[in-house]
């Protein structure tokens, strides 16, 4: 399936609205590529394991919400192939990036 552009909107706890779009071929992918894009942003910063997600494609439209926990439990399913593997990879390690060195 080829990647859709994606609207991801994340409400953080003092009700602040951000919104970031990706190209995605899933809403797991849409979710997990805006949380590690939000992330690395200054002005967000951890988003909560529980913190709904609202994906939106953006053509067609269409409207979807899921909480960073299911994104993390969709990175632990079983693979369907070989690709899966390297997707999941690759989708793991935007989602949890390895720790700074303390050097």
């Amino acid at each position: 399936m080829p990647p859709k552009r994606c609207r991801v909107v994340y409400r953080d706890p003092d009700g602040v609205e951000h919104v970031v779009q990706v190209e995605a071929e899933s809403v797991y992918e849409a979710g997990i590529r805006a949380v590690a894009a939000l992330r690395d942003h200054e002005w967000v910063g951890t988003v909560p394991p529980l913190a709904p997600l609202t994906v939106e494609v953006l053509e067609p439209v269409l409207t979807h919400t899921v909480r960073v926990s299911q994104l993390h439990a969709w990175l632990t399913r079983q693979p369907r192939g070989p690709a899966d593997v390297v997707k999941q990879q690759a989708l793991r390690a935007l989602l949890d990036p390895p720790a700074a060195s303390d050097t």
